[in-house]
């Protein structure tokens, strides 16, 4: 998709580019005696998952293949779904995980390994799909 000024993808990054380094300042400020970055590691994913559901939506309007899986680029913008999206989850939640019991915290983090694992197969997948496709 293109980035034009005045076009979603546009909208999506200026206020990425804008919010974000305000979140990390107030997070700095706020929990600096905790140093987890979990607002920063929301907000971030946040962002990531509107573009790339923004990217996927004009993808789709737009198909250039068979099946919108027989494209790389799908696998690709899938991994961060399902890694940022898991992102939000993990992050949000590990807080108040910790707080229930170590057991709910342990658990979070399971998830998490298994959202990374499936993140790498994904992307690998991609890559395997660019390298049929481009060659």
């Amino acid at each position: 998709p293109e980035l034009r000024v005045g076009s979603v993808h546009w909208g999506l990054v200026v206020g990425g580019v804008v919010l974000f380094p305000i979140i990390v300042v107030l997070d700095a400020f706020t929990h600096s005696q905790k140093l987890r970055d979990d607002l920063v590691t929301v907000c971030e994913s946040i962002i990531l998952v509107s573009y790339s559901v923004t990217i996927l939506y004009t993808w789709m309007k737009n198909i250039e293949y068979e099946t919108i899986t027989s494209a790389p680029q799908f696998w690709i913008v899938s991994a961060i779904l399902i890694y940022f999206g898991g992102n939000i989850f993990v992050f949000g939640s590990s807080n108040y995980a910790y707080s229930i019991s170590r057991d709910a915290f342990d658990f979070i983090w399971t998830i998490h390994a298994t959202i990374v694992v499936l993140f790498y197969l994904t992307l690998a997948f991609g890559f395997w799909k660019a390298r049929k496709v481009y060659q």
